[in-house]
């Protein structure tokens, strides 16, 4: 009797602790309380990638952050300059292929990127394959705000299938 109340003390506790976690965001800042215990952690992630359409959220990491990085999550190319922001992703079988439903993206598809608490909206508008060689051609008006999206293709081996996407606001 005594070890079913300790295991049920136990399980109350264990729910109480899980009903009182509380996450709030403020400025990349999270907020972890625990049984009146409150902790500040820094949001490792400097902003999100987001698409509704195939219900992917990705958090990606700064330029110089060791896990921005394909082998551990997408990676913003280092070729991101004003006005072009290049992530590129794995696709196939392995546990960081965050880029596998890339496929199924069509021209107008809305992508979006969250950055520094402010939505940035874009519209599919080219969606083209290259030889996978570590370059993309990109062509861009000058007065386009765009978002690349790359990864390897999973149909024919040795491409890399590029998605286009045009700011919109």
């Amino acid at each position: 009797m005594k070890i079913f109340m300790l295991r049920k003390s136990i399980i109350i506790l264990l729910l109480l602790i899980v009903a009182s976690l509380g996450v709030t965001k403020d400025n990349n800042e999270e907020i972890i309380e625990n049984v009146g215990i409150s902790e500040t952690v820094k949001n490792p992630y400097i902003g999100y990638l987001v698409i509704d359409k195939i219900k992917m959220k990705l958090g990606f990491y700064d330029l110089d952050n060791s896990r921005n990085n394909v082998d551990y999550n997408i990676e913003v190319l280092k070729q991101s300059k004003e006005g072009r922001l290049i992530i590129a992703g794995h696709s196939g079988t392995g546990k960081v292929s965050f880029f596998n439903d890339l496929i199924f993206l069509k021209k107008g598809d809305e992508i979006k990127i969250i950055y520094q608490d402010k939505e940035y909206k874009y519209q599919v508008t080219d969606i083209y394959k290259e030889i996978k060689d570590g370059d993309i051609n990109i062509k861009q008006n000058p007065q386009e705000k765009i978002l690349i999206l790359t990864t390897c293709d999973q149909i024919e081996r040795g491409k890399q299938l590029v998605i286009k996407a045009i700011l919109i606001s």
